[in-house]
């Protein structure tokens, strides 16, 4: 074989080696990225209400007594749910009438009084809460002197 054609031969394998390169690293230098996303962060709460609206353990109320009431999802079960281990803060006003708030277990409601609730804690409006554990939670409301007008209303939010 003429040596000009097994040089052409050889100069031909690295044209192509070099060509090949050229195609790859142009193709990195030619991507472009089209677009990009963002998964947002996901927070995690520790309650969950179980209804929008409290049912009351009694319709109504002799004008003048004292005593308590307490407050669940009625057909729902329990108020609210707690998660497992954790804390909260409530913040309420309550109605006339009312004294104080408690929450207590919803297995183990009140008999004589909200104190005596299953692990009943009584609340304060912007005091944080800590829970133990993983359990249902309803209200207990104790009132004074019911008013002729009858118990007011109340709402409660619970913040992290």
């Amino acid at each position: 074989m003429h040596p000009a054609v097994s040089n052409m031969k050889r100069l031909s394998r690295k044209a192509w080696a070099c060509l090949g390169a050229i195609l790859a690293v142009s193709t990195v230098v030619i991507a472009i990225v089209m677009f990009s996303q963002t998964a947002p962060s996901v927070p995690v709460v520790n309650l969950a209400s179980n209804c929008a609206t409290l049912t009351p353990s009694a319709t109504s109320v002799l004008l003048g007594s004292s005593g308590f009431l307490t407050f669940d999802c009625s057909t729902n079960g329990a108020a609210f749910h707690v998660a497992g281990a954790s804390s909260a803060t409530p913040t309420f006003s309550l109605g006339a009438g009312y004294t104080t708030l408690w929450i207590y277990r919803h297995a183990i409601p009140p008999t004589s009084g909200c104190a005596s609730g299953g692990n009943a804690v009584q609340l304060s409006s912007g005091s944080s809460v800590n829970f133990g554990q993983s359990d249902d939670e309803d209200y207990c409301a104790q009132y004074v002197n019911a008013p002729a007008t009858g118990l007011g209303t109340w709402t409660i939010s619970w913040s992290t």
